[in-house]
């Protein structure tokens, strides 16, 4: 851990107190140490993206790397009225293997985490590959998700706000294109909500919705 990395961690505590309250940022600081240290990785804090050779119009709205909240992952998890074990679970941006290796405490079916940065990419793969979770069910794509065609059997989609509007119109025109070919129930998990209104202008019915004092942590929104 450098210098700059522990300076950047009090930044953001001190940002999550101002949002959240001392007690609920404490609470997922603990959480955030204790992920890492249960599956001996490194998948904490922030890193600017490095596309590497994959070239795309989308490369600009991308957003930089940071792991997301475990505490927060479970309570949304809880949420969901489904069977895990018949369920597939696609995670858009999916960095540095964090979220799927969350995913895979929920015995889903299968896991999926696209990534368009190659060095996360790579770094997901090691990560995965080194933690004692059953890593059979988890497949890492180095693709961009906007021209991702969403599998017909994907029923969980999460977003940790990985990419600008632009991205996200695109890849939500092919949740709609994946539903119109085969019909289903999907819940789609969007956390630190950006662009609520591509959400709502489909008319995606709106299931639970999180709040920390001022932080509005996520949104479950059923397709």
């Amino acid at each position: 851990m450098t210098f700059n990395s522990v300076i950047e961690d009090i930044k953001i505590v001190i940002k999550s107190i101002g949002k959240r309250g001392l007690l609920p940022t404490l609470t997922m600081v603990w959480h955030e140490y204790s992920f890492d240290s249960k599956y001996g990785i490194r998948t904490k804090g922030r890193q600017a993206q490095n596309k590497g050779k994959l070239e795309s119009t989308n490369s600009k709205g991308g957003k930089e790397y940071q792991g997301y909240s475990y505490f927060l992952f479970r309570k949304f998890m809880n949420r969901l009225a489904i069977d895990f074990s018949q369920s597939v679970f696609v995670d858009f941006g999916s960095g540095k293997g964090r979220v799927l290796i969350m995913a895979s405490e929920y015995n889903f079916k299968r896991i999926i985490g696209l990534e368009y940065a190659e060095d996360l990419f790579l770094e997901s793969q090691i990560n995965i590959g080194s933690t004692k979770v059953n890593a059979s069910n988890i497949h890492i794509e180095h693709e961009d998700a906007a021209a991702y065609s969403i599998p017909e059997d994907a029923n969980v989609l999460f977003f940790f706000n990985p990419f600008d509007e632009k991205v996200m119109e695109s890849v939500l025109k092919n949740v709609d294109a994946s539903m119109e070919r085969t019909p289903r129930k999907i819940y789609i998990v969007y956390t630190s909500p950006t662009f609520e209104t591509c959400f709502d202008e489909r008319g995606y019915e709106k299931v639970f919705e999180l709040h920390n004092g001022a932080k509005n942590e996520g949104i479950i929104y059923r397709v």
